[in-house]
């Protein structure tokens, strides 16, 4: 968010609308690279808790010689074809150099990705963390001086130098705590094993691939329709929403899908999405109601002045990332229970639906860019209705009595803190202080203080 803040100041809104949109294209590339890695990281936990380091450095050394010569094909394709890309996104090719630098650190950032799916899924969470925040400060460190400077291409070499510095950070961290793998040392696998894999890697891309693409479509139509600058307010409301949300999809990447992965009966499946809605529940509603109550600060900070009326639409992103976080708590067991049919189906539909949805809106209300967040909102309600009425189907799954009390409240909260907001400044802050308070006392009535103690080092 810093990095976006200095980028926000010194490019204005068009800079960070440029960024965003070649970002997402980064994206889509190192979404479906390293192929398989989300199924990786389930047998590397699996392997673990039997203790077969063997497996897991096969599976390590297999999967970086099938990516990284993929990942170097996929670079020279886009800067072959740099123009054409720049001139879809911008409709000119002035941005052609910019999408060459960004292409150049894909190989690279395909091995750390394979280095952060193995620290996540041997649970080694104190390295992951010490991994992922080395590299933050460092691309910090880096990014500041160099937008000073360069401007847009300056944040594009800051990003490319930051994923050579986490390639170096993360061999430093793997020796020096003796996990580097002994590639002398492996046992060759089930080829079942590398099939599942690769079931969940092409799942995994079909769901990515209609992700990215249902967003660069949006992104162009905003372009198209609204301009670069508002482009540059769609991108400040987005960035907010996926830089906290991100917190959600760590917990979900380093504790929840490894830990699922070794459960064996559908009760402790359902006990354990209890237990990480409960979490959520306590974590990110005070987070959400926060983010409600004082949106015109945050984007003053976060942003600029500039940025400000993505104060109006930034209230619906926010209700929709509540029911998303709900949604994927419900949903996220299909993974590990290897049930990839459905995870693929229901997301592929929420990738349409979100951009069918916006469509519908656009072309029947004039309501400019807060049709993408509206939309935003009813495709997450939607979704949290379709792996509810899965999972209570696939696994008997029932609310439990405290989280059903929780997650009415929540909702209650959020909605009347939004509401509050057309009465002027003093009610809105008014409403926040008393649903802070209550929230506050419902949770200590509900849960002790030893269960919210170990949610929160799990």
């Amino acid at each position: 968010m810093v990095r976006t803040k200095f980028l926000a100041m010194l490019t204005g809104t068009t800079g960070v609308g440029v960024y965003s949109s070649i970002f997402n294209l980064y994206s889509l590339v190192t979404a479906i690279l390293p192929i398989g890695s989300l199924g990786l990281n389930k047998f590397i936990s699996q392997y673990f808790d039997e203790d077969k380091k063997e497996k897991i450095f096969y599976l390590l050394r297999y999967f970086v010689f099938v990516n990284v010569p993929i990942a170097i094909a996929v670079t020279s394709l886009i800067i072959l074809f740099s123009s054409n890309i720049s001139n879809m996104l911008f409709n000119n090719e002035n941005y052609e150099l910019h999408i060459k630098l960004f292409s150049l650190s894909i190989p690279l950032f395909v091995v750390n990705n394979i280095i952060d799916t193995y620290l996540k899924g041997t649970r080694k969470i104190n390295l992951y963390v010490l991994f992922v925040s080395l590299n933050s400060i460092i691309l910090l460190a880096a990014f500041v001086p160099l937008v000073i400077f360069w401007s847009l291409h300056g944040a594009i070499i800051a990003f490319g130098a930051g994923i050579v510095f986490n390639f170096f950070n993360g061999i430093i961290i793997l020796k020096k705590y003796q996990l580097f793998p002994d590639f002398k040392k492996i046992e060759k696998i089930d080829p079942a094993i590398l099939k599942s894999i690769y079931k969940i890697g092409v799942a995994s891309i079909i769901m990515l691939i209609f992700q990215n693409l249902s967003l660069l479509a949006l992104r162009s139509i905003i372009t198209d329709k609204f301009g670069l600058q508002n482009l540059g307010i769609f991108q400040s409301v987005y960035s907010i929403s996926t830089n906290y949300i991100g917190l959600f999809f760590g917990i979900l990447g380093t504790y929840t899908i490894p830990k699922m992965s070794t459960l064996k009966n559908n009760d402790d499946i359902v006990l354990e999405t209890n237990n990480l809605i409960r979490f959520l529940l306590i974590f990110f509603t005070p987070l959400i109601l926060v983010f409600i109550a004082f949106k015109g600060i945050i984007i003053n900070l976060l942003y600029s002045k500039e940025f400000i009326s993505a104060e109006s639409i930034l209230d619906y992103q926010l209700l929709g990332d509540f029911f998303k976080i709900i949604s994927w708590s419900l949903g996220i067991w299909l993974v590990p229970c290897l049930k990839i049919k459905q995870w693929v189906i229901f997301d592929v539909l929420y990738s349409l639906s979100y951009m069918g949805i916006f469509l519908i809106i656009n072309t029947f209300w004039d309501i400019g860019i807060k049709a993408v967040c509206i939309s935003y909102l009813i495709i997450n309600i939607n979704h949290l209705v379709i792996n509810l009425l899965f999972i209570r189907k696939s696994l008997n799954f029932k609310f439990q009595k405290v989280n059903l009390t929780l997650l009415c409240f929540s909702l209650i909260f959020i909605v009347a803190l939004i509401v509050s907001s057309i009465g002027g400044i003093e009610l809105k802050y008014i409403v926040f202080s008393l649903t802070f308070l209550i929230w506050i006392y419902i949770n200590i009535k509900n849960l002790n203080l030893e269960q919210i103690k170990s949610f929160f080092k799990k």
